[in-house]
């Protein structure tokens, strides 16, 4: 039988998680560790920002009498935002359209005398005077409609602007104005941006934005684990310095409709330089628990954790991920695919290694 001294020291063996890792590694899938031909980068601090970034403004004046969206609302274009009282407004549309018809009348009046003075000078019972007269008048009530139409459309675009629509779908992040104010035109009413089209905002040095070429692409990197990189579709070099920093500024377009990215946000806008060889896994062959980031190494029929130092992610073609090792790994050396199975081969070999303790001690 196992001595006192020897059964404790296996339960503290077994309490602690360490024995030798001895597991079996014939049922697994494993893959060989290479390394590949990646592109070198230069990493520069960006901030996301909106392209679509507006304050609407009151385009009449008037009481404040709706407010449909507040702060961090969500809206769609052509929503009504906010409603402004439109009294003196719908009364001035009504006088031009009462204009409107008063000119008319005249018009008609005018179009009637002027056709009977055509007919009276060619019997010359008038003079051409009297004629021209009679044109001058219709030209003028021609005039007088076009002008009251012109007032009708003024009164009625003065009604429009007490509806006031969102330009775009966004969000709101400022309201400048409350319930039952008055406001003017040209005050600010709220402010809003879009997340359909966002852009990232750099600085490079002088020296590094002379070698920029717009065609190679661009990434932006989040600082996420790992960290995600997402393409750009566009790049936009300025064609002038900024003195005081000596730099240029660099837009980097993202796609519409990018997840996960929200103006304000600091990234980081990868440059490509040169190429450089890195050992790349599969992203699903790396184990994360905690603070603990590593892959299980195959080595004949044992199995072992080891932990990784990881860098960035890079999309395939196939539209899988692969992570940068910086360290931990070397070329030649085998890694499970899946660390769940991994995980679970190497609790099954380390409760047959336990059993095959205890039969020892007997």
């Amino acid at each position: 039988m196992l001595s006192q001294s020897r059964k404790s020291a296996l339960l503290l063996i077994c309490a602690l998680g360490i024995f030798p890792p001895v597991a079996t590694a014939s049922e697994l899938t494993s893959v060989e560790v290479t390394s590949a031909q990646i592109t070198r980068e230069r990493l520069f601090d960006g901030e996301v920002e909106a392209i679509n970034q507006t304050t609407v403004s009151a385009q009449t004046g008037g009481r404040v009498i709706e407010i449909n969206f507040d702060i961090d609302d969500r809206v769609d274009k052509d929503a009504v935002l906010i409603k402004i009282s439109d009294h003196e407004q719908s009364a001035s549309a009504a006088q031009a359209a009462a204009s409107i018809s008063q000119m008319r009348a005249q018009l008609t009046q005018a179009k009637n005398n002027f056709s009977r003075y055509k007919k009276l000078l060619a019997s010359q019972t008038i003079s051409q005077s009297q004629y021209d007269d009679a044109k001058t008048t219709l030209d003028s009530a021609v005039a007088n409609l076009n002008a009251a139409r012109a007032s009708r459309d003024q009164a009625q675009k003065q009604v429009d602007y007490t509806v006031v629509r969102a330009p775009y779908s966004g969000i709101v992040t400022e309201r400048l104005i409350d319930l039952g104010e008055t406001v003017s035109p040209g005050q600010a009413l709220m402010s809003g941006f879009s997340t359909g089209q966002l852009r990232v905002r750099t600085e490079v040095p002088n020296r590094f934005a002379q070698g920029i070429d717009p065609e190679q692409g661009v990434d932006i990197v989040l600082d996420t684990q790992p960290a995600m990189r997402i393409q750009s579709t566009g790049v936009t070099v300025f064609p002038f310095a900024n003195t005081r920093s000596n730099s240029v500024t660099v837009r980097v377009a993202l796609p519409e409709n990018t997840q996960f990215v929200y103006p304000g946000m600091l990234t980081k806008v990868a440059f490509k330089t040169e190429l450089d060889s890195r050992i790349l896994i599969p992203q699903s062959a790396i184990f994360v628990r905690s603070e603990l980031t590593g892959v299980y190494i195959l080595q004949g029929e044992s199995i072992s954790l080891r932990r990784l130092s990881i860098g960035n992610t890079y999309p395939t073609e196939q539209g899988t991920l692969m992570v940068e090792v910086l360290s931990g790994l070397k070329v030649g050396e085998y890694i499970a695919v899946d660390p769940i199975k991994a995980v679970k081969q190497l609790k099954k070999q380390h409760k047959q290694a336990r059993q095959n303790e205890t039969e020892q001690a007997y």
